[in-house]
């Protein structure tokens, strides 16, 4: 039985509690009538024990589905896979959700277990979050890794040093070396390429730590979600500017054998540890895994894509956002 979400402010353990409305629309147009489309959603938060609560949430799509199926997925993320079986010329998809976060603080990083002794844990499996950090411990198509990509990602790992000093390490410095350039990747660009040029999107700059996490073995999963923007000073918030974000939850095994560990969230675009301000949306072993929308389409001829994101603060019942 899953937990009520906590009210709003600051919990007994210090850690923030927000609410949030997030809409994610997106909408396809085709230059002639597509006959078939085959398409799995992954559209709008999902709940995360202890940490994200889904309040309530919509998905409304038109033209509306011959089928529609909803499930979860190998890594536990809500997932919709729908058929349209009648010609259509646009394909308009809105998801809202009402979702409350807690982000509990993360473990004292010098405390946490030497890194280069994490993979001969983990492989040994003593509980269930072992066996899913054992799914996200090698590399993918994504995350493929080069000689070079390791040994960058090892300059941020001191021998016996912690495993969290050093991924908090590498998160930093990939946030000061790489430059985020949305004309340089594309959705397709694995991270040795984006290793090499030095920038990116968000999606590349997960894909490069995670490939330096992995070649060191250490697993690490790619997430995907959403990100509170803020405007300039005095400037109203505008509507549909938001994006997708990406980052990277690193596995901090429990010393206790009977301990299970823990996930540790890190923004590399940001060079941050990920915050309340941060909503899980999926999680897998790189993008494939996570796509907001994935599938195929008979006909249609020339496709346009457009995206728009708002994530707003909801102002509690007794006062203004805490």
């Amino acid at each position: 039985m899953s937990t009520p979400a906590p009210a709003t402010g600051v919990d007994p353990t210090g850690a923030r509690v927000r609410r949030f409305r997030v809409r994610h629309r997106t909408a396809y147009r085709y230059t002639v009538p597509a006959s078939l489309s085959r398409q799995i959603l992954r559209l709008g938060p999902r709940a995360v024990r202890d940490r994200q609560w889904i309040e309530d949430s919509t998905l409304t799509i038109t033209p509306p589905p011959t089928v529609e199926h909803r499930r979860r997925d190998a890594f536990g993320n809500p997932s919709v896979s729908v058929t349209l079986e009648a010609p259509h010329t646009e394909l308009r998809l809105e998801s809202t959700t009402g979702v409350t976060v807690r982000r509990p603080a993360p473990p004292r990083a010098p405390e946490t277990m030497p890194w280069d002794t994490v993979f001969d844990r983990v492989r040994q499996i003593r509980s269930h979050a072992d066996l899913e950090a054992m799914d996200v411990a090698f590399p993918t198509g994504f995350t493929d890794r080069t000689d070079a990509l390791i040994a960058y990602a090892a300059g941020c790992f001191a021998p016996g040093g912690s495993v969290l000093d050093g991924a908090i390490a590498l998160c930093t410095r990939i946030f000061e070396d790489f430059s985020y350039d949305g004309s340089a990747t594309t959705v397709s660009t694995p991270a040795s390429m984006a290793f090499e040029r030095r920038r990116g999107v968000c999606q590349d700059f997960a894909h490069v730590m995670l490939a330096g996490l992995r070649g060191l073995g250490l697993p690490a999963r790619y997430v995907s979600g959403y990100l509170l923007t803020h405007p300039p000073p005095g400037e109203p918030k505008l509507r549909g500017v938001d994006a997708s974000h990406a980052w990277v939850s690193v596995y901090v095994p429990a010393a206790a054998p009977s301990d299970s560990g823990i996930w540790v969230d890190l923004d590399p675009t940001n060079g941050m540890v990920v915050g309340d301000e941060h909503i899980t949306a999926a999680w897998g072993r790189d993008y494939a895994d996570v796509a907001p929308v994935t599938g195929v389409v008979t006909g249609g001829g020339m496709q346009t894509v457009d995206v728009d994101v708002d994530v707003e603060e909801v102002v509690d019942r007794t006062g203004p956002p805490v």
